[in-house]
């Protein structure tokens, strides 16, 4: 048995192709008007996740007027009511945080604000304004307003939205009976719509398929649908009421820092991306004690999740885990040596079974033989009737671990000659002995054995020549120093009660 080693690295990968799960988190989020709360709701099953309570710093936020979304870089932009400050402040908001950064003062008593598809931002003022009810371009760097058009279609509750599908802005006015309708642009004529539920309107947002999210002064959420002009019924009571609305989608992940297939001791590190806190690593779906952290080495084979909070606030798992696959590494074991005579011709072979991989015998050496089930460990191997070494090596893949090979020699050695048995065949006398003898060799020993017809073979001597005095059939093994053994053809030997040696002719004699 000679071991054939690869190399097998401390740490060895069989891929290089990463796994991660996503997960995806979708909320609304809203702001309060007359306090510093900002509210967010899972869009999965319109529950409230948690009240922020924003910050600018060396600045008070007493209420938030209107927020809304820049559709080409996703950043948030609020209105913000601030202590001891006139007008209203426009600032960017991390919805996820509540940390706000300051742009600039509006100049005015700003109640709303939407985005248009190409990132225009416009904003209208409320009842309580200098110039009321009038809508404007609100440069975002700055904060700086620009007329665009006259609205003043009713009393308090200036709300707009923009609907990319149809490119219309819809307006929303009026605290008690709701006034509402839509223009594409500050030339447009106002088009009225049939107003499906009265209530000052605080928010809206664009949902696609022609659906809007709706939220009042009595503090619900609502689908207004565009072509119908009519309403869902409430999504969710709100904790209080909501002034404009943004969409946020949480994008976060458990992946692998690398392959996920690995050949022990190797570990297959895992991580959250995206999470905030509150982890709880999984194994088949079983707590893995104290692993609370955002990574986790694997180290066996199974499903790995992770639950955790993402930046949403909502705490869940990704919906489908990680494969992880750590294989042991086994090394190739061929068997020892065997030594057989020629004629018995094969050799059943003890190789060990894989773990990981398959297992594969070929012959490396020898003359040629028949390897019957190449892939058994335990095959038979037929054919090895020619003396001499055969050698064979086993294979086992063991991926993804390297490799390992072994072999092993079968050793065949030669048969005697078919022994001619001299002094056989003959009748004597009783009395009579007769001495048979085998071929002599140094290197051979011997078994005589005699066999008559009412009674099974018996062994006899061991020597060179059998001395034999009874009648019966004889026979002789030999065996070579290898312990290979041939046997000889039968011989008789007759011992009689008398023998005629002489003739009978007619009218003769007998003779005894």
């Amino acid at each position: 048995m000679r071991k054939l080693y690869f190399l097998l690295l401390t740490v060895f990968f069989a891929a290089t192709i990463s796994n991660a799960q996503n997960r995806v988190t979708n909320i609304l989020v809203g702001a309060s008007p007359f306090q510093d709360s900002m509210w967010t709701i899972n869009i999965a099953d319109y529950s409230i996740i948690r009240r922020l309570s924003p910050t600018l710093a060396g600045f008070t936020i007493t209420g938030m007027n209107g927020i809304a979304t820049n559709p080409l870089t996703g950043e948030h932009y609020i209105i913000l009511k601030l202590s001891a400050v006139s007008g209203r402040v426009l600032a960017k908001v991390n919805v996820q945080t509540g940390v706000c950064t300051q742009i600039g003062n509006m100049g005015d008593n700003f109640s709303t604000l939407a985005f248009r598809s190409d990132g225009q931002l416009f904003g209208v003022t409320g009842d309580g304004a200098t110039t009321p009810e009038t809508m404007y371009t609100i440069d975002t760097l700055t904060g700086l307003p620009t007329f665009y058009r006259t609205l003043g279609n009713g009393l308090d509750g200036e709300v707009i939205a923009f609907n990319p599908d149809d490119s219309y802005f819809y307006h929303w006015s009026g605290n008690g009976t709701v006034v509402w309708e839509r223009f594409q642009n500050n030339l447009d004529p106002i088009q009225p719509l049939t107003t499906p539920v009265n209530g000052e309107v605080f928010g809206a947002l664009y949902a696609g398929g022609g659906n809007i999210w709706i939220s009042n002064i009595a503090s619900t959420i609502r689908y207004w649908n565009i072509p119908a002009q009519t309403a869902d019924p409430v999504l969710i009571n709100t904790p209080d009421d909501l002034r404009g609305l943004v969409r946020e989608s949480c994008i976060s992940s458990i992946s692998a820092a690398g392959p996920t297939t690995v050949c022990t001791p190797a570990t297959v590190p895992l991580v959250v991306n995206g999470g905030t806190g509150n982890y709880q690593w999984y194994l088949n779906g079983v707590a893995i004690p104290g692993e609370t952290n955002s990574t986790y080495n694997a180290t066996a084979t199974g499903v790995y999740n992770c639950i955790y909070t993402d930046g949403c606030g909502v705490t869940d798992s990704a919906s489908v885990g990680i494969d992880v696959v750590a294989s042991v590494y086994v090394a190739a074991d061929a068997g020892v040596d065997k030594t057989i005579c020629a004629s018995t011709g094969q050799v059943a072979m003890t190789g060990n079974a894989p773990v990981t991989g398959t297992g594969t015998w070929t012959q490396v050496a020898g003359p040629a033989a028949t390897i019957v089930s190449p892939n058994s460990p335990t095959t038979n191997i037929t054919g090895l009737t020619t003396p001499g070494t055969y050698t064979f090596q086993w294979t086992i893949t063991n991926a993804p671990c390297p490799p390992s090979s072994d072999e092993v020699d079968v050793v065949v050695n030669p048969n005697p000659p078919t022994p001619a048995i001299s002094g056989g065949n003959v009748t004597v006398c009783q009395g009579t002995t007769v001495t048979l003898s085998a071929p002599a060799d140094p290197n051979y020993t011997y078994q005589w054995a005699r066999h008559l017809a009412t009674e099974p073979w018996v062994n006899m001597g061991t020597g060179q020549t059998q001395a034999v005095t009874t009648s019966g059939l004889y026979r002789v093994t030999v065996t070579n120093q290898f312990g290979c053994s041939t046997t000889s053809t039968d011989v008789y030997v007759n011992v009689a009660d008398y023998v005629f040696n002489g003739s009978l002719g007619a009218g003769g004699p007998q003779q005894t």
